[in-house]
């Protein structure tokens, strides 16, 4: 089969899987699994933790028949109005983001992960937890990206593990591990505090680094 009608086969089955988690009976309660739509060998593959930015986003991606339609038609990096696709506009240019992916780690939208943590008892979190992850990482494996981009030093913490803590003073990258593969993780670039000359090292580290061994195809 075609590579990328097999991603959007199984992109597919992921939608429709994770409409059927418990927790999502609460009609108030939406999910977000990508921001763009699927691709097959992206440039660049930015994975977030968790949708949320208050009440509002909550329900912007309610449960509906599976289908093409249930991730963006557009790639909300370039059509969003997030701080996010403003700040990766800016250090990327919208030409290169046209071809990359976005997605989150935790599927479940809340107005924060915070208050998701304080809502949804332990146990109820790790089964969501271990539903979403299994799912990123076949979604990864078939994606192939070229360069694996985590938004924030505690959400590689979460994913996977840190091998670089890089040299001292303010660190704006460092690499580490999630899935068995090469990932670069960045100061959270739409919260934390980056002038625009660390989003242009930023921006350079991105395209010089590689998650792939033998280097980008």
């Amino acid at each position: 089969m075609d590579p990328q009608r097999s991603i959007i086969t199984l992109c597919q089955d992921v939608y429709a899987q994770a409409k059927r988690l418990p927790i999502l009976a609460d009609p108030s309660i939406g999910f977000e699994v990508l921001l763009t739509p699927p691709r097959y060998r992206p440039p660049i593959l930015f994975v977030g933790y968790q949708p949320g930015n208050g009440a509002k986003d909550m329900s912007v991606q309610q449960a509906r028949d599976c289908g093409y339609e249930d991730w963006p038609q557009r790639n909300d990096l370039l059509c969003g109005n997030s701080r996010l696709a403003y700040w990766l506009q800016t250090m990327f240019g919208r030409e290169r983001l046209s071809d990359c992916v976005a997605m989150n780690a935790i599927f479940i939208r809340w107005r924060s992960v915070a208050e998701y943590r304080r809502a949804v008892p332990r146990k109820s979190r790790e089964e969501i937890e271990r539903f979403c992850l299994g799912k990123v990482e076949a979604m990864v494996a078939a994606m192939k990206p070229e360069r694996i981009v985590v938004i924030g030093f505690s959400t590689l913490d979460r994913l996977g593990s840190r091998t670089d803590r890089g040299a001292g003073g303010r660190k704006l990258t460092i690499e580490g591990q999630v899935f068995g593969r090469k990932v670069l993780a960045t100061q959270h670039l739409s919260g934390a505090r980056i002038s625009n000359e660390e989003r242009k090292s930023i921006a350079k580290r991105v395209l010089d680094f590689s998650s792939i061994e033998d280097g980008p195809a």
